[in-house]
């Protein structure tokens, strides 16, 4: 700032035709700015006002001086509205809490197994088939067939034993019906099975005829977790 002042000083003495050593000569220094962001330099042209000795040899010197205060003012004035401010007061802390999200209601192997038996139904209906009705047997016995599947480790219609259609012990054979359909599906969790297991029936042939097929009158839907899938979904169909 002081090297502005002292700039637009010599560039209203050199407007003026003023010499800029005279004039130092009789000049005070500068009133120095650091406490003071913004003192008005006639300020110190009043004191120069005051003073006898240079209002009777100089007496040139004070038009001067008002018009050079004039000038820096205005320097001053445009110099301080173009600069950053900056506070060193602090700003308050401000303390943001935030709410935990509520906790999301893990699956249950029910809710899912209901979920694919709603969409099974709903595939069923769009073809212009009547709903499969809901059979507690056929679910018990589809949940008992998936856990076999982990429990062996296998993922197969028939035994990996004996070869024989695994339909027959868990599903003819209880309900004494002569024939019942078997979906089966992998999936990496509850939520895979839930999103995707119906889609992926409905875009195979086989699995898709087993869903569509009008002389199924009753369905059972059961999930086993665990093993390398993570869950196994079998879906059981019967008269």
């Amino acid at each position: 700032m002081r090297l502005i002042l002292a700039a637009a000083l010599a560039v209203c003495l050199s407007l003026l035709s003023v010499d800029p050593g005279r004039a130092a000569e009789t000049l005070p220094n500068l009133p120095s700015l650091a406490g003071d962001a913004h003192r008005s330099v006639a300020g110190w042209t009043g004191d120069l006002v005051q003073s006898n000795a240079l209002g009777h040899e100089l007496p040139w010197l004070l038009e001067l001086m008002a018009r050079v205060s004039k000038v820096l003012d205005q320097a001053i004035d445009f110099v301080a509205a173009h600069l950053p401010f900056s506070s060193s007061k602090a700003e308050p802390a401000v303390a943001v809490v935030s709410e935990p999200a509520p906790a999301v209601p893990a699956l249950t192997v029910e809710q899912v197994e209901a979920s694919l038996v709603a969409e099974t139904n709903a595939a069923r209906e769009s073809a212009g088939l009547p709903p499969l009705q809901l059979d507690a047997t056929l679910t018990l016995l589809a949940r008992q067939r998936s856990q076999d599947m982990i429990d062996r480790d296998y993922f197969s219609h028939t035994d990996p034993e004996t070869g024989a259609s695994m339909v027959g012990p868990y599903c003819i054979v209880p309900l004494n019906v002569k024939f019942c359909g078997e979906n089966i599906a992998g999936a990496t969790s509850l939520s895979d099975a839930q999103a995707n297991v119906v889609n992926r029936w409905m875009a195979s042939d086989g699995h898709r005829e087993n869903v569509l097929r009008p002389q199924f009158g009753r369905i059972g839907i059961g999930i086993a977790e665990g093993g390398r899938w993570g869950a196994i979904v079998t879906q059981l169909f019967a008269p």
